[in-house]
């Protein structure tokens, strides 16, 4: 049985997985870059010491530069999990044309599923995919039509021997 409609749903989720990692990638990398820079930490301290609408003292402002430094090893957590997601949706999009694994491909699209976020598109077209490999089953193998009038020759031939 060919299924291509579930490989067609794992390739176009892998592809809009990897255009979300390329850009996880891109703000993690820019967000490290521009802590690393001295001048922007003293402009945002400075910034937020003269807004009127806070009202921050030196240890919030201190609690903001920490979790502002902190979104780049979140970053890296989130593009791990990621590429866990993308090779998972890869692989079983590999699977999922072989009968004897159609099911471990569709428990790979929904593990692929959850850990590409819930309910973002690539992880709907993933969930969709998975309930396409279990639902889906293979055509019985055709069976020679027979006139009923031939059946029943082969009755009476068996009868009478």
């Amino acid at each position: 049985m060919k299924r291509t409609g579930e490989r067609v749903l794992a390739i176009v989720s892998s592809i809009l997985i990897g255009l979300g990692l390329l850009f996880i990638a891109f703000i993690t990398i820019s967000m490290g870059a521009l802590f690393k820079i001295d001048e922007f930490k003293t402009e945002l301290v400075n910034d937020l010491m003269q807004d009127p609408n806070l009202n921050l003292n030196r240890e919030e402002i201190i609690a903001v530069l920490q979790l502002f430094e902190s979104f780049t090893a979140f970053g890296w957590v989130f593009f791990i999990i990621g590429m866990i997601a993308l090779i998972l949706a890869i692989v079983g999009a590999v699977q999922v044309g072989n009968p004897m694994k159609v099911k471990a491909a569709g428990v790979m699209f929904i593990l692929s599923g959850i850990m590409a976020g819930v309910v973002t598109l690539p992880s709907i077209l993933l969930y969709i995919a998975a309930g396409m490999a279990f639902i889906r089953k293979p055509p019985l193998p055709d069976q020679p039509f027979r006139p009923l009038n031939a059946m029943s020759d082969d009755l009476n031939k068996m009868n009478n021997d």
